[in-house]
């Protein structure tokens, strides 16, 4: 799930993105990043933490509106899609990404 918010004093949008672990598959979780145009799809550049409710969450922030392509990324592995993103696109890779319209 992805919130976004706009910080005036920075002239900044800010993407909230949450997982709770009931839409992440068993297994353990050694690492979870949120990947996307908006970082130039890096494997590190925002990790997610896990708060004490269970729930992993990551930061990012951008200064320019636009439509955003993105997945999750598990274990440093695995690709995963947001079950709550506001729409679907194909990617180059075969797999579909999730869209986040920001300042839309």
């Amino acid at each position: 799930m992805v919130k976004q918010s706009f910080i005036k004093s920075r002239k900044m949008y800010q993407l909230t993105f949450e997982v709770p672990p009931a839409e992440l598959p068993q297994g353990e979780v050694k690492s979870l990043a949120v990947a996307g145009t908006f970082n130039k799809w890096s494997r590190t550049a925002a990790p997610f933490k896990k708060l004490k409710t269970g729930v992993y969450k990551a930061v990012v922030e951008l200064g320019e509106p636009g439509v955003h392509h993105y997945r999750y990324l598990l274990n440093g592995e695995t690709w995963l899609n947001d079950w709550h993103a506001e729409g679907y696109a194909p990617g180059e890779h075969g797999a579909d990404n999730c869209v986040v319209t920001v300042g839309g």
